[in-house]
């Protein structure tokens, strides 16, 4: 008999891959907290200044999960960016105006201290 993949599957190779993994190493291993991701900012916010370098730029990645708790599974690269820009003074990110809202559900270690500046389609 074919191994049938578990409901809401999208394949069979899926269905192998996350049935047989083991997450029991990640038990008691605390999540980065707010507070890291803030010193970690705050270093690169520092390193462009004294090197005068105007802003540092990623997309959805492990720079910005290790940076902002951004990784590409929550925003997948697409045709229209959506860009962590830090600069010496703030932190913002670049998103789409129809994406504003999904923008704000992400999970912002400081959403107090992260600007988000949207661009609109079609405007000149």
């Amino acid at each position: 008999m074919l191994f049938s993949p578990s409901n809401g599957r999208e394949s069979t190779f899926e269905a192998v891959v996350w049935e047989s993994f083991n997450t029991s190493s990640l038990n008691g291993v605390k999540p980065i907290s707010p507070h890291e991701f803030g010193i970690r900012l705050d270093k690169l916010s520092k390193q462009l200044e004294s090197e005068g370098v105007d802003a540092f730029i990623a997309e959805p990645g492990g720079t910005t999960l290790y940076y902002a708790n951004i990784s590409d599974y929550q925003w997948g690269l697409t045709e229209r960016p959506f860009l962590l820009v830090v600069t010496p003074n703030e932190v913002l990110f670049l998103a789409p105006l129809f994406e504003v809202s999904r923008a704000k559900m992400l999970p912002f270690p400081h959403p107090d201290k992260v600007k988000l500046v949207t661009w609109a389609e079609g405007t000149k």
